[in-house]
């Protein structure tokens, strides 16, 4: 086996782990609003639901990154951001040696109006 489809298998084994927590979360606080209306307990049992929230918010971060960060703070981030730093400047260079290049207007651009026209 590679070594990329290593990584693959254990990113989506990952991914189907945080799905499992997520199913169980839901069905277990399901049942306990449940249980707590028919009863009239309370809500003794939402501490447990907070922290277990914000361990599933952890592990969402671990596994799937930060929303709307686009991998910005993964691993191969800073290498992908050179990359593209190294493009534009790439592009930039190229574009300046196309204007060198460029012959030069020798007379200004006339106006397409008359100064009379003016108030």
């Amino acid at each position: 086996m590679s070594d990329m489809y290593k990584a693959a298998k254990k990113r989506a084994k990952r991914k189907v782990r945080f799905y499992k927590h997520l199913k169980s979360f839901v069905i277990i606080n399901v049942v306990f609003f449940f249980i707590t209306f028919t009863n009239g307990d309370g809500l003794s049992w939402l501490n447990v639901t907070m922290l277990w929230g914000i361990g599933l918010a952890l592990q969402y971060l671990s596994v799937f990154g930060l929303p709307g960060t686009n991998g910005m703070l993964s691993k191969h981030w800073e290498e992908d951001l050179v990359e593209e730093e190294f493009a534009k400047i790439k592009k930039e260079t190229y574009n300046e040696e196309l204007d060198l290049n460029r012959p030069k207007r020798k007379e200004a651009v006339k106006a397409h109006w008359n100064e009379k026209d003016f108030v």
